[in-house]
């Protein structure tokens, strides 16, 4: 990966950040920045992975290594699977790096050639610090002056060779990837010492209250009224059952049941769940007709 960089972690830049957020860091933020900063100041590349559910938090703490790579005169990128994560990152921390006087843009394959052409000679000059986008990112002509960081959200959606590539476009390069469902890939390198792992437990400001029930079978009205309520209120709802379908067996509209016959299952344990086992392709059936016919 080239020589490694050891990035400054203390100064104006990082001061100025903490100061524009408009909301404070939980404890589980402020530990995980502090781990990835001192990764960011040691002499070896760092090789890190933020874990933590949706709505944790982990795109403001990949600010801080964003934010380290500008205070030590270097650049950085944050790649994302899709456009609209891209654009979120761009809405979300733009305005908090324009504040902090921290250059940015955004690439995705839809960015017009007059735009991507100003933009790819702002980068290589080292006008552009921090560079958010898609798979854009790893094209050939896509060059930076001097990147230091890679930040990868979602980092179980590219391939080794997408990360790779990312990541040798700067010398050294510094790797922090992001996850809420990390690749068994992942998890052996940390296992074995070969990545570093940060967490993020809780959620940032107050948020409702996550509820969990168990209810017996013969409650599940209670379990339909819920989700009837949620569609209400324009959000949504998912039935997990634990097979595709039996056998390969449709259901037509008029053949609907709401219990199927427990000898098409065959690999249970017990006959008490052989009878109340679901398969989603025949469930969708029952549940359309006779659960949310207005859904």
């Amino acid at each position: 990966l080239g020589a490694e960089f050891s990035h400054r972690i203390t100064g104006e830049v990082l001061d100025r950040l903490s100061n524009s957020l408009p909301f404070t860091l939980t404890a589980d933020q402020e530990r995980s920045i502090r781990e990835i900063l001192n990764d960011m100041a040691a002499p070896e590349a760092m090789n890190r992975l933020l874990l933590g559910d949706v709505g944790s938090g982990k795109t403001m703490v990949a600010a801080y290594a964003l934010a380290a790579a500008h205070a030590s005169g270097t650049q950085a990128a944050m790649m994302a699977p899709t456009e609209v994560l891209a654009e979120q990152y761009a809405l979300s921390l733009g305005p908090l790096f324009a504040e902090s006087g921290i250059s940015w843009a955004l690439l995705t394959s839809t960015t017009n050639r007059q735009q991507r052409q100003q933009l790819l000679e702002d980068l290589a000059s080292g006008r552009i610090t921090v560079l958010f986008g898609t798979h854009a990112l790893l094209e050939p002509d896509v060059k930076f002056k001097q990147l230091t960081v890679a930040v990868i959200d979602e980092q179980h959606r590219f391939g080794v060779a997408q990360r790779q590539a990312l990541r040798e476009k700067g010398s050294g390069c510094d790797l922090l990837a992001m996850s809420a469902t990390p690749i068994p890939r992942s998890l052996a390198l940390t296992l074995y010492g070969d990545m570093e792992v940060s967490y993020l437990r809780s959620r940032p400001r107050a948020t409702t209250e996550v509820v969990t029930k168990l209810l017996p079978r013969n409650n599940k009205g209670e379990a339909y009224d819920a989700i009837r309520e949620a569609l209400k209120a324009s959000q949504q709802a998912y039935i997990i059952c634990p097979l595709i379908s039996f056998g390969g067996q449709q259901l037509s509209e008029n053949q609907v049941q709401e219990e199927i016959e427990p000898e098409l299952i065959t690999e249970f344990s017990s006959e008490q769940d052989r009878e109340h086992i679901k398969a989603a392709e025949q469930e969708v059936v029952f549940l359309r007709n006779k659960v949310f016919p207005q859904a």
